[in-house]
């Protein structure tokens, strides 16, 4: 189940509706005195749903509730039954668009009340999702690159890289909340790296990506807890190393990519 945070609850006292219909031998009164409370998601998931509450009604013989909701105020489009449940989560609503909500109580015999004091609620936006790239000044390695996410990334997402912007080759795949990659480009015969980290049992872990369309290149990672500061270096010849990316309390993400490409693209992608 996803976590929302509470932002704010719109609390608004119900005025005491009274619903009268003729039902076989009676007349049904239907009173709701309650407070409509709407838990807003927080607006950085995007997640496009909200949850309504409200306090049970005091009327007899209550079987249930209804929710109804719409664009327009006093307009409602749609219909979810809540069954004797005093809450109930609302989806696949549309981000930047406002909606407007009402309950009612139905009895044991069909009746239905009023509908309750009007709510809305707007849909935060989503925030786009973009890829940043900076180049970073290391001593001796001339192509080396920070790729940095702003908005809020997808779940699972994957970094791609291209020649020629037709052919796209996976350079990684992740699932954290933002994306942090160090990319070093090089056509050197050797590279060698190293992790400088003062946590114990943090191990740097290297793997090929075979599928990725680059031969011989690589990504690098850490094993362990992670680490609160490190510095990854490289080296051509196990004498002189140059730091090319560096983190703290975050994971080790790097990509080596072996290429003699006079230029490349990059992008992200979700899975």
């Amino acid at each position: 189940m996803e976590e929302f945070d509470l932002l704010f609850v719109s609390c608004l006292k119900f005025v005491c509706n009274t619903a009268r219909k003729k039902a076989g031998r009676g007349i049904l009164s239907v009173l709701i005195f309650a407070a409509i409370s709407i838990f807003i998601p927080n607006p950085a998931f995007a997640s496009r749903s909200v949850i309504l509450a409200w306090n049970p009604s005091a009327g007899p013989n209550i079987a249930g509730y209804n929710v109804y909701y719409g664009t327009a105020s006093g307009v409602y489009t749609q219909i979810v039954p809540a069954g004797n449940a005093t809450s109930v989560t609302i989806s696949g609503l549309v981000g930047g668009v406002t909606y407007f909500f009402a309950v009612t109580a139905v009895d044991t015999a069909g009746l239905e009340s009023l509908p309750s004091s009007q709510v809305s609620y707007t849909v935060p936006a989503a925030s786009p999702v973009g890829l940043a790239l900076a180049k970073i000044r290391v001593a001796g390695l001339p192509n080396v690159f920070s790729l940095t996410s702003t908005g809020v990334n997808p779940a699972r997402w994957a970094i791609e890289a291209s020649p020629d912007l037709k052919s796209w080759r996976t350079l990684f795949v992740g699932t954290d909340a933002s994306v942090h990659l160090a990319v070093l480009v090089s056509s050197a015969p050797a590279m060698f790296f190293r992790l400088r980290s003062g946590s114990p049992g943090v191990r740097l872990w290297s793997q090929y990506a075979q599928t990725n369309g680059f031969p011989h290149s690589f990504t690098l990672a850490s094993t362990g807890a992670t680490p609160q500061q490190w510095i990854l270096d490289a080296s051509t010849d196990l004498k002189t190393w140059s730091a090319f990316g560096t983190g703290s309390n975050s994971p080790v993400n790097a990509a080596v990519i072996v290429s003699p490409a006079s230029s490349l693209f990059f992008r992200l992608k979700s899975l």
